[in-house]
């Protein structure tokens, strides 16, 4: 058997104690050994600099320089060879030194043929093979810290314009005249996939980092499965599937589980199935397998699509892995989710199996625990049959004074917008010191009844503003706004003083929830004021544009009226009274400042807003009276200030 190699340099002046180092090391009887010989300091410490050494043998008198000086130059250096200390005679001061200075150990040079020289090297490079471990589980907890920080930073930066961009096709769509939009309902459904394409690639960093937190709770269980099913039927109805939901026996009506998660699991697999079947249908099915000691609950999704091979039924839950030899490629996807859903089976304390026959379909099935009290009733799953609509929920009236602290404008607005849907005054602040100044500014007059204060923003972010802000006002709700929900991240910000976390992106329906535990419901006084309105005519000939933009005013609370041309213009303003006009300066019929001109004859008092794709001259403003000028396609900030 071959002896391990061992690279070692030798640092001495002195040629007759190099011979007998040489000789000594040549005829080691555990490792072959290959010897680099310095003569002096500075030759030891340049092949120190550039080559890698098992271990250094160092004289500690080296002329006018000592071992001790070398051993502080390895340590500046930051150079991890072990190194033994050589010296003439016997000397503790010298020895302890040595040790000090970071010597592994030290010998007497009469000792270098004995076998305290064996034991002094084998103890040494012992020493070194448990520095290098250290060292390389130091590297790798780095580089874990490093990962961690990255997906914080990619998960904050990626959800943040998510929220904006989700938050505000619901809104759109919770208007009546919105909801059967094609665009807006492709916009939702194509963000929505975006997002769980995010979490796929964060839920599999949490796991590897053992920092995915299960928050089981009492959940209906009968309105989960109902949900899961309305999510994902829009996605059969394009492929022309049929997709059914029964049980088999009698089920549980709630059930003790992180319903987050299990939403997540039965979307993942019905989406799956959905996606891998081209004619034909979907069926889920769900019972209760009871036997003598517990019962267990069985979640079966079956489908008639193209099936999966012996071969990629081994490591179908193993993560990146996609059948793409089958769909060659036509489905997207990153190859996450079943791996992140066995992971997340197993650690609900169940277990994921799956048959599948290609060209005759899958049967993806889970089993999960089932703990219940003996009176939990169980009842036959009740659901609609033909027809499954994700309806959004709709704004219920509320009253109270809300401070929206983010330091990205969209996302500021969309919120105050969410919230003035409800009759709710919304007020914004880009960063902490804002927070605080607005929170000071409220204290006399209207104080704030709730707070959402983004963790990361410039100048001051949420975790310097909680402190500031818990003197000032040391008991009102503040809820945290953050994209990174890493496990104990809850824990940690309940510790410093907020009330709740909210994940971004958030979905309208949690952000509605928050706002109603929060704050109260108006009485009918109350309401009656907050129906005043404003009437506004937004004079635009695209239609798709005129329709956004008075869907996203409406959401302020505008009465938005919309003419497409000049003409209709014209005629419109002789029939009504309008508090504001917005003007598109590129109309079919007239010139948009020309029309202005038309305008100010009859009505000169009117405030007015023009639109258009390019710069408008100052002198051009004051000339026709216009009180603001925005470039298109409009933004948040700007919505609002139109309906101010």
């Amino acid at each position: 058997m071959a002896k391990p190699h061992v690279q070692i340099l030798l640092i001495e002046d002195d040629e007759d104690d190099y011979i007998l180092a040489e000789d000594s090391l040549t005829h080691l009887p555990e490792w072959q050994v290959e010897l680099t010989w310095a003569s002096n300091a500075e030759d030891g410490m340049a092949l120190l600099d550039s080559q890698h050494f098992d271990l250094c043998l160092l004289d500690y008198q080296l002329g006018k320089v000592t071992g001790i000086d070398v051993l502080k130059q390895i340590k500046d250096r930051d150079i991890n060879t072990p190194v033994v200390m050589l010296t003439g005679q016997a000397d503790k001061a010298i020895d302890e030194a040595a040790l000090f200075a970071g010597a592994t150990d030290y010998l007497l040079k009469s000792d270098v043929d004995s076998g305290r020289f064996v034991r002094t090297i084998r103890y040494a490079l012992a020493r070194r093979d448990t520095e290098r471990e250290r060292l390389e589980r130091q590297k790798a907890e780095s580089a874990n810290r490093s990962k961690d920080r990255f997906l914080a930073h990619l998960s904050h930066e990626l959800r943040t314009p998510l929220s904006a961009i989700l938050g505000y096709t619901e809104l759109l769509l919770s208007k009546q005249h919105s909801t059967g939009s094609t665009e807006l309902n492709a916009i939702l459904r194509n963000g929505r996939h975006l997002l769980s394409l995010l979490n796929d690639v964060l839920d599999l960093s949490k796991i590897a980092a053992d920092k995915l937190e299960l928050t089981p709770s009492q959940t209906q269980f009968h309105g989960l499965l109902n949900e899961v099913v309305a999510l994902t039927h829009a996605l059969a109805l394009e492929k022309k599937l049929a997709l059914n939901l029964r049980s088999l026996t009698p089920i549980p009506v709630e059930i003790f589980v992180d319903t987050t998660r299990l939403r997540q699991v039965l979307i993942n697999l019905i989406g799956n199935a959905i996606k891998f079947t081209q004619s034909g249908r979907v069926d889920v099915e769900v019972e209760v397998i009871d036997d003598k000691s517990h019962s267990q609950l069985h979640i079966a999704v079956r489908d008639t699509g193209i099936g999966i091979s012996d071969a990629h039924l081994r490591k179908i839950f193993q993560p990146f892995e996609q059948v793409d030899d089958v769909v060659h490629k036509t489905e997207q996807g990153t190859g996450l989710g079943l791996a992140i859903c066995a992971e997340l089976v197993q650690r609900m304390g169940g277990y994921i199996h799956v048959e599948s026959e290609p060209g005759k379909g899958s049967c993806f099935s889970i089993l999960l625990p089932l703990t219940e009290s003996i009176d939990q009733p169980r009842k036959m799953l009740e659901h609609h049959s033909d027809e499954y609509r994700y309806q959004l929920q709709q704004a219920e009236p509320m009253v109270g004074k809300v401070l929206v602290v983010d330091d990205m404008e969209d996302l500021r607005s969309m919120m105050q917008a969410q919230m003035s849907a409800c009759g709710i005054q919304a007020v914004g602040a880009c960063h902490g010191l804002d927070a605080i100044k607005k929170v000071k500014e409220s204290l006399d007059s209207a104080p704030f009844d709730l707070i959402f204060l983004d963790l990361h923003m410039p100048v001051m972010d949420g975790y310097s503003a909680i402190k500031e802000l818990r003197t000032l006002m040391p008991d009102i709700p503040i809820v945290a706004l953050t994209a990174a929900t890493l496990k104990g991240r809850a824990e940690q910000l309940l510790s410093i003083g907020f009330t709740a976390m909210l994940g971004k992106p958030m979905e309208r329906r949690v952000l509605l929830e928050n706002l109603q535990h929060y704050l109260q419901p108006p009485q009918l006084e109350d309401f009656n004021q907050t129906q005043v309105t404003k009437k506004l005519l937004l004079v635009e000939d695209d239609c798709d544009a005129a329709q956004a933009t008075a869907a996203m005013l409406q959401l302020y609370g505008c009465d938005v009226d919309i003419a497409s041309t000049a003409a209709d213009c014209l005629d419109m303003l002789n029939q009504a009274t309008y508090h504001r006009l917005v003007v598109d300066l590129g109309l079919p019929d007239m010139d948009g400042l020309q029309l202005i001109s038309e305008i100010r004859k009859t009505n000169p008092s009117v405030e007015v807003f023009i639109l258009s794709g390019s710069d408008v001259e100052q002198t051009t403003l004051k000339q026709f009276n216009i009180a603001q000028h925005y470039q298109k396609p409009l933004f948040g900030e700007q919505i609002k200030r139109l309906s101010e």
